[in-house]
């Protein structure tokens, strides 16, 4: 008996171990990567969203020092009047602390402060680079009030001459509360370093004593990487022990110098989802193997028929079929393992709805993501809009571009909103004749409009003969907002962009063509799917939802680009010739 028994545990490991086995180590691998990448992914999309942010911040901090730049340049200002438009600035923008404004042709020196130093301003190597026609950033500097702060230098110009510069101390706390935002699960927490590997800001209170200090960690593996250029994940032991993972993403400075924004939570935290799972897998396969033995030690001839639903339902399960189920009727340990394998089974059908669950949540975020990207061109309209008006209110051509503006951007923001709340019910496309010509007009006026374009060349070739097509005008324009405004980016807010229509063959084509750096032939094989982007900002939707929007107004659309020759898309639609259908 005892011979059986061990032959028939050897027949059992033999015909249906071994495959459970495989089954359950590919199962444990195949999660954790998932997982580990899951993981990885999403603390790297945090990092690039917070070096954005700081990018965006420091940005728009020049800009606003360039606008006070052009305020003051005007010659007929006496000091006076200088000094109230400086003051009024520091009012109006609260991170701007101090301004100073040094005139060289006349010896001018006006400041927010009256304890200036100017002579250690005057004797700086960044005021000699602003002397030199160039922006200049200073180190972070901790004030007294226990803040960071950044000088921010831009050169004053009179017919293209620098007559002296304009000198702003700009409080950077909001990039503290940026990174104090920034919190992954109980040891997960963010900190940026400069380019010299000083630590400027931390999300964790036990390290912020070390910002004030301003120590220096450039030789972190995670730090030294992201300042290399390097943004993939590290993962090292800490002086303490602890293992940590490490995700950064570079924060390119105007003046071309690179900060870095890193990420750090413990291995243990990170992947412990992927752990438990891996030992759920792990303890169900070796649950299986324990009982699989005992049924072949007190079984016999008589469990050959379950031993083959078993073996059976095992390669079912093997091949993903996880709603298969045995059905053993004895009252012995096979009935007890046909239970046990059930079990099994039910619980990785769990886990497969748990991953499936995880998909949706995921699909979701794409739904979201493609209602910013919608949204922004409308809001982006009207913003533009506002601040042309509060500059010249009582213009009646710019109140009636404004009225205009408002009414139309609206009217696209409810019809987006109607269709989104229809989304589960088939599109409702109301399609009508269209004249392509003075449809792009209408859209090429809006960008024209645009005083944060005025940088771009807008250039426009219509057919003649005015082309008719039959689409729906509401998805017909958010198709072509997308293509245009991934032109923009690509011309990075200045070069040509040059709209042009034809018909050949009874086909109308509109195209789009940038000046940018175009594409290489690897990006453009996937130009068309979802997140894919050759842009260091943006979630790489544009293309893809105007290609859906194109098809689903029966066009098509296509791109052609060579690297250093720019881009063009192109939208094909049957031409309409007459107009009474």
């Amino acid at each position: 008996m005892k011979r059986l028994s061990l032959k028939f545990i050897l027949l059992l490991l033999v015909v249906a171990l071994i495959p459970i086995i495989l089954f359950g180590a590919i199962s444990i691998y195949s999660s954790l990567r998932v997982t580990y990448q899951r993981v990885m992914q999403g603390n790297q999309n945090v990092t690039r969203r917070a070096a954005s942010e700081i990018e965006t911040y420091l940005k728009n901090s020049i800009d606003t020092m360039r606008t006070l730049a052009d305020n003051l340049s005007n010659v007929n200002l006496n000091s006076a009047q200088k000094e109230r438009i400086i003051k009024n600035y520091v009012i109006d923008y609260g991170r701007l602390e101090e301004v100073l404004l040094i005139d060289q042709e006349t010896n001018e020196r006006i400041s927010t402060r009256p304890e200036t130093d100017f002579k250690t301003i005057l004797d700086s190597d960044e005021f000699k680079i602003s002397a030199g026609g160039k922006i200049s950033l200073s180190d972070i500097i901790i004030s007294s009030s226990l803040a960071p702060t950044m000088k921010i230098l831009v050169p004053i110009f009179h017919l293209g001459k620098v007559r002296g510069a304009l000198i702003g101390n700009f409080n950077l706390i909001d990039m503290w509360s940026l990174v104090d935002s920034i919190k992954i699960g109980n040891t997960g927490f963010a900190y940026v370093v400069t380019d010299s590997g000083r630590l400027i800001a931390h999300g964790n209170d036990n390290r912020k004593a070390d910002v004030l200090r301003g120590i220096n960690i450039a030789g972190l593996p995670p730090v030294k990487s992201v300042l290399q250029g390097d943004s993939r994940p590290v993962i090292y032991r800490e002086k303490g022990g602890t293992k940590s993972l490490s995700v950064a993403s570079p924060v390119i400075l105007p003046d071309g110098r690179r900060w870095g924004v890193v990420i750090e939570q413990s291995t243990r935290e990170a992947f412990r989802a992927a752990y438990l799972l891996a030992f759920e897998l792990a303890g169900l396969v070796i649950v299986f193997l324990v009982l699989m033995s005992l049924v072949g030690y007190f079984g016999g001839k008589g469990i050959a028929k379950p031993l083959g639903e078993l073996v059976f339902a095992t390669g079912m399960i093997a091949r993903g079929d996880l709603n298969v189920r045995v059905r053993i009727k004895s009252r012995d340990e096979l009935a007890d393992l046909g239970d046990s394998f059930n079990k099994m089974a039910e619980k990785l059908g769990d886990l497969t709805e748990e991953i499936r669950r995880k998909e949706r949540v995921a699909t979701f975020g794409r739904i979201a993501a493609g209602l910013v990207h919608d949204l922004r061109h409308p809001i982006q309209n009207i913003q533009n809009s506002s601040n042309l008006i509060v500059q010249k209110p009582d213009d009646p051509q710019i109140r009636k571009v404004f009225k205009n503006t408002v009414e139309r951007e609206f009217t696209n923001i409810n019809e987006f909103l109607d269709r989104l709340r229809n989304l589960t019910k088939p599109s409702r496309i109301q399609i009508v004749e269209i004249e392509v010509n003075g449809f792009l007009s209408e859209i090429l006026k809006i960008y024209r409009n645009d005083s944060s374009l005025n940088k771009l060349e807008w250039i426009a070739e219509l057919e003649p003969e005015n082309p008719r097509i039959r689409a729906d005008r509401f998805v017909l324009e958010r198709a072509c907002k997308n293509i245009l405004t991934n032109a923009i980016e690509a011309v990075g807010g200045q070069g040509k962009i040059k709209i042009t229509t034809r018909v050949d063959n009874h086909l109308v084509f509109i195209e789009f063509l940038d000046s940018g750096p175009g594409i290489s032939p690897e990006r453009l094989k996937n130009i068309f799917e979802d997140f894919s982007t050759t842009k260091r900002r943006g979630l790489g939707l544009g293309l893809a939802t105007a290609k859906k929007l194109t098809e689903e107004i029966g066009g098509r659309i296509g791109i052609d680009s060579q690297p250093g020759q720019g881009t063009k898309a192109k939208l094909i639609f049957p031409v309409t010739t007459d107009t009474n259908t």
